[in-house]
């Protein structure tokens, strides 16, 4: 509880005290936000590092430059340097709101939804087969075909 409630402290301290706002949530999606900045981050420095023939050392101490639209060298070095920084510093924020998430229940309420949506379709299985008056025969190959074919679906 301990965990939980420093959470929403923190949550409410970002000047997000709308109480309509479910801690778990906001962490959830700022969890998304932050990995998917890290990794176009990430996918930019590949980039450069790429047009480096794939020499990392070369792309993050070499220096680079671009051509203005009127032809003038202009030294981007810092750039590189910059996007480095943005990318750890994003995965260090993507961690940590991890770390807060985890702490907040997030990883349970998950594990719960999944656990409903479940018993859910085990239940619209059991209807559906019921109004079907199924004969003995395709009732017994039920036990085979659905564990198939929800193995198909999840992947």
């Amino acid at each position: 509880m301990r965990a939980q409630e420093a959470v929403r402290e923190a949550v409410v301290e970002w000047g997000l005290g709308d109480t309509h706002v479910d801690p778990g949530e906001l962490l959830l999606r700022l969890v998304s936000q932050s990995a998917t900045r890290a990794a176009a981050y990430a996918a930019e420095l590949e980039r450069i590092v790429a047009d480096k023939d794939g020499d990392l050392r070369k792309a993050l101490t070499g220096d680079t430059y671009t051509v203005t639209a009127e032809g003038d060298p202009v030294k981007t070095g810092e750039y590189v340097r910059a996007i480095t920084k943005l990318e750890a510093d994003e995965r260090d924020r993507a961690a940590g709101f991890a770390a807060k998430a985890v702490a907040a229940g997030i990883a349970e309420r998950q594990v719960r939804l999944a656990e409903q949506q479940g018993a859910m379709l085990a239940e619209v299985i059991r209807r559906i087969l019921g109004d079907l008056n199924l004969s003995a025969e395709q009732s017994a190959r039920v036990a085979e075909v659905v564990p198939r074919h929800l193995r198909a679906v999840s992947g």
